[in-house]
């Protein structure tokens, strides 16, 4: 028997749950964080998340002392973190394992930032209510408005923004890309 597979079984008969890195590829890191946050958070007040990095793809974590091919994708651990960082009982977080002598070209200690920040931007939307820090009207209309708004604010109806042969002097986006020069 693996040390693995005897931890997880100890852990198990414990009554605590783990998910295996196939567990997440068959069923998603969405599916699988909720349904880890539902279970830690059962009861409980606030839920201490702990990262250990050698969770990883060892391509991903040289400077760690147990990788394994069997691990997740930073992608999945940014995916999941962002969600827990929006997560009401969730109190802290953090990360162990990185060793940097073992660090090559600073690999994990970027990736392991890259996931704390993606922690952060998920608290940020749980500390402010969910404001993204941009308005959610898709650019093209926010450029209409502002086409619109300049045209009526030039007085065209009152002859003071007018020019000679007619319109206005405040031309569109359009306008200016049918006039360009060839």
């Amino acid at each position: 028997m693996s040390a693995r597979n005897y931890y997880k079984r100890w852990v198990e008969h414990q009554g605590g749950t783990i998910y295996t890195g196939r567990q997440v590829r068959r069923h998603g890191i969405d599916s699988v964080v909720r349904e880890a946050y539902e279970i830690a958070g059962d009861g409980a007040d606030a839920i201490y998340v702990t990262v250990d990095i050698d969770v990883l793809e060892l391509g991903y974590v040289a400077g760690t002392g147990a990788t394994t091919p069997e691990g997740l994708h930073p992608t999945d651990l940014c995916e999941a973190l962002f969600f827990l960082g929006q997560q009401p009982k969730v109190a802290i977080v953090d990360f162990v394992e990185h060793d940097p002598v073992r660090d090559v070209a600073t690999i994990t200690g970027r990736t392991l930032t890259s996931a704390f920040l993606t922690f952060l931007a998920g608290l940020f939307l749980r500390l402010k209510d969910g404001w993204r820090g941009y308005e959610d009207t898709p650019l093209d209309e926010e450029l209409e408005l502002a086409d619109r708004k300049l045209v009526g604010q030039t007085g065209a109806a009152d002859g003071a923004g007018e020019v000679p042969g007619g319109g206005t002097d405040v031309p569109s986006a359009g306008s200016l890309a049918r006039s360009a020069p060839a």
